[in-house]
């Protein structure tokens, strides 16, 4: 799914997702070419991104609190690929 296809955002989820895609992503992207560049594996790159992710969180919120969010996250991910799902 492109941006395109995405409904149109408002409010928070809208700053959300500008954040996201003028920062973290062009970031993450440069990141992962860089690395790929320099030889690695896909699987290594992403499990090195991952890593990131969670190590950033802990640094931010702690780590109890990093694994909350994370269990929320992962349940609203699965609800946005499941109502996808159902409409594809």
């Amino acid at each position: 799914m492109t941006d395109a296809d995405q409904p149109a955002l408002s409010g928070a989820a809208a700053t959300i997702h500008e954040i996201s895609v003028e920062y973290f992503e062009k970031a993450l992207m440069q990141a992962a070419v860089a690395a790929e560049q320099a030889g690695h594996p896909t699987d290594t790159i992403l499990s090195a991104m991952a890593n990131a992710y969670v190590r950033a969180l802990a640094a931010v919120l702690g780590d109890q609190s990093a694994v909350r969010f994370m269990e929320a996250h992962l349940a609203h991910v699965r609800a946005v690929s499941d109502s996808q799902a159902g409409t594809a």
